[in-house]
């Protein structure tokens, strides 16, 4: 049988190809072998995406009871913490209680002392120091005078 050449659309080309080929296999008797083998592997795969379907449920499930605990152990560990803050600022209320009566104490008498800074007589003491200066300056004879002038003066 001889062969002849015609031209057609491409895709009419790749239709007739397939006609070719599905009476290739009627004519081969191999059309009901590939019906078969078509449905089994459709069958085949539809089980695989069922089976990949519960695996991906199965996964889903896992990851959440997995994040579930990791949020529950986190809050856990955070109430934890808030205890031990809630400790540690009772005692810490507890130290400030016992500072402010010694605080209020110091203040106290840092106060009295600034009010008996400020009644110092600056003019009383500056003559002193003028005094003293005068005094170290003096000879000792003068020094033997005055010791003299100041047990007279403490005897009357």
């Amino acid at each position: 049988m001889g062969q002849k050449m015609i031209w057609i659309d491409e895709s009419l080309a790749a239709k007739l190809e397939i006609v070719n080929d599905v009476a290739k296999l009627k004519t081969d008797g191999d059309l009901d072998k590939v019906i078969k083998m078509l449905t089994d592997d459709t069958n085949n795969m539809s089980e695989c995406l069922d089976e990949n379907a519960l695996r991906f449920k199965l996964h889903a499930q896992q990851t959440r009871d997995n994040y579930e605990k990791v949020v529950k152990e986190e809050v856990d560990k955070t109430y934890e913490l808030w205890e031990k803050c809630e400790d540690l600022r009772d005692d810490a209320r507890k130290k400030i209680d016992t500072f402010i009566p010694v605080f209020k104490s110091i203040s106290s008498e840092l106060d009295k002392l600034k009010q008996s800074m400020t009644d110092i007589n600056l003019y009383k003491i500056e003559k002193l120091i003028e005094l003293v200066y005068t005094f170290k300056q003096m000879s000792e004879e003068d020094k033997n005078m005055m010791a003299k002038l100041l047990d007279y003066s403490r005897e009357k």
